[in-house]
């Protein structure tokens, strides 16, 4: 099992006390907890002297906002740790800033142990990680005001093998567009649009369109 060093960072100490006896039984990692504080400052100390794998924070801290902090560890580091955001917002306004802050996942404080279990591993293989609801607010979201600057991540274009065109049509397919929507900003025809949708749910191997948005909105920044 994978020996994970673990930093916690939230303002209330039996929330930290319960997360820590919960991170005991992850059954994919081994978590070393090298620091708990409810101070951001602390925090950013902390994350310096121990150099963590991971850090599970919230964004109600002591003494800084939690987005800042995430933006500091970022700066000093694009990689590592992977960030975990635990918290009571579920707003998709203040959800989608986390991520674009840098942080590797969300996870509303009322989930479960297991979901916590399955956030950590998820965002360990690489990936976002935003429960359900979460992506379904997002989802909504993006669909009322726009991507925001949003867009889908290369690295998922390149392994799935997406062609431009592909690309640029599953962004506006993640948009809520339809098949005429996505031809007149295109300037082609519903029925070119309808055949790419085909391909790119055949590359992605889902079989709808809510499945082409979930996985937008997982490879999305």
């Amino acid at each position: 099992m994978r020996l994970v060093k673990t930093l916690l960072g939230d303002n209330h100490q039996i929330f930290i006390e319960g997360l820590k006896t919960v991170l005991q039984h992850d059954p994919n990692f081994h978590h070393h907890v090298v620091g708990c504080t409810p101070s951001g400052q602390e925090l950013l100390e902390l994350w310096q002297e121990h150099e963590p794998d991971l850090l599970i924070m919230d964004l109600n801290l002591i003494d800084k906002n939690g987005l800042d902090v995430i933006s500091r560890i970022r700066k000093g580091n694009k990689d590592m740790p992977c960030i975990l955001v635990m918290t009571a917002h579920r707003e998709p306004k203040i959800i989608r800033a986390i991520l674009e802050k840098g942080a590797n996942g969300f996870l509303p404080k009322h989930k479960g142990e297991e979901e916590l279990y399955e956030a950590i591993h998820t965002i360990f293989e690489g990936k976002i990680y935003k429960a359900e609801a979460v992506s379904n607010g997002m989802a909504k979201l993006i669909a009322e005001q726009g991507p925001s600057g949003s867009h889908i991540s290369e690295g998922f274009i390149q392994k799935h093998h997406l062609t431009k065109r592909e690309a640029q049509i599953l962004q506006l397919i993640s948009q809520a567009m339809s098949n005429k929507e996505i031809g007149r900003k295109l300037f082609i025809s519903d029925q070119t649009v309808s055949v790419h949708r085909k391909n790119i749910m055949r590359k992605l191997g889902v079989r709808s369109t809510a499945g082409l948005m979930k996985m937008t909105y997982e490879h999305s920044f």
